[in-house]
């Protein structure tokens, strides 16, 4: 399996323990594991291949950091978030990677720019043929490839914090067949990529920024949404605009 792999027990650019961490981390920035998902220390054991002892650490530390929660007898869950939880997530992902994105526009070279424009290219052809996990993975794997470019430790850890928060809650939404007006709203999800992609070549940090808070905001919106269908008409909606404002609307039940 793909986390097996990633970890892959030899040890190169870190301890076993960091290796199991940065896997599982990354499970759930993509929505691999799903918000009230029941798991056990030993099923992610057994689906990053290796013993539970790293796993055992790593799940404390996602633990403090609120991306899992642990139960008696050692049962653990992935929490669920509401509406104002997610807005407020918005909000600062859109400020501390608003700042990763600045830095990165001026740091940008252009062998790094085609590694995130070859996967942009990669993650429309997911979009294209309805693959949900795969676009999840590659659309992680864009964002954290541009906010790596700022060379910054600390926004990176404060920035994939954030993440571990709302990514099992974004995978669902791309769950829907692949089909007609569906597939279509999948491929327009991702445009501010596009923008992104020229800004980062022409180093004009303003667009990229623009571009990178349009798309956050593009996918609250898309939660949002989501939340409304399945929670019904009696939810507080939040839809967050561009200039970090949120207009909140009450829809009542009739």
């Amino acid at each position: 399996m793909e986390l097996r792999a990633k970890v892959a027990l030899h040890i190169r650019n870190g301890t076993l323990h960091r290796q199991v961490f940065d896997a599982v981390a990354d499970s759930l920035m993509r929505g691999d594991f799903r918000p009230g998902d029941q798991l056990t220390i030993r099923q992610i054991a057994a689906r990053v291949g290796t013993s539970t002892m790293p796993v055992r650490e790593a799940v404390r530390r996602l633990a403090a950091l609120g991306a899992l929660e642990v139960h008696p007898r050692r049962h653990l869950s992935v929490p669920e978030i509401n509406a104002e939880s997610y807005v407020e997530v918005a909000e600062m992902r859109k400020l501390l990677e608003g700042r990763a994105t600045f830095l990165a526009c001026q740091r940008a070279t252009k062998p790094k720019i085609a590694e995130i424009r070859s996967l942009h290219v990669q993650l429309m052809e997911a979009a294209r043929a309805s693959s949900p996990p795969r676009l999840m993975r590659l659309n992680q794997q864009f964002h954290f490839a541009v906010y790596r470019m700022a060379q910054s430790d600390l926004l990176l850890e404060t920035i994939t914090q954030l993440w571990l928060r709302v990514g099992p809650h974004l995978a669902h939404l791309f769950d829907t067949p692949g089909e007609g007006k569906d597939r279509a709203s999948a491929q327009s999800y991702f445009t501010e990529h596009d923008a992104l992609l020229k800004a980062l070549a022409s180093h004009d940090a303003g667009v990229a920024v623009a571009a990178i808070v349009a798309d956050i905001d593009n996918g609250t919106a898309l939660f949002l949404d989501s939340l409304r269908r399945s929670e019904g008409a009696g939810s507080v909606l939040s839809l967050v605009t561009a200039d970090g404002m949120a207009r909140r609307t009450r829809k009542r039940k009739a």
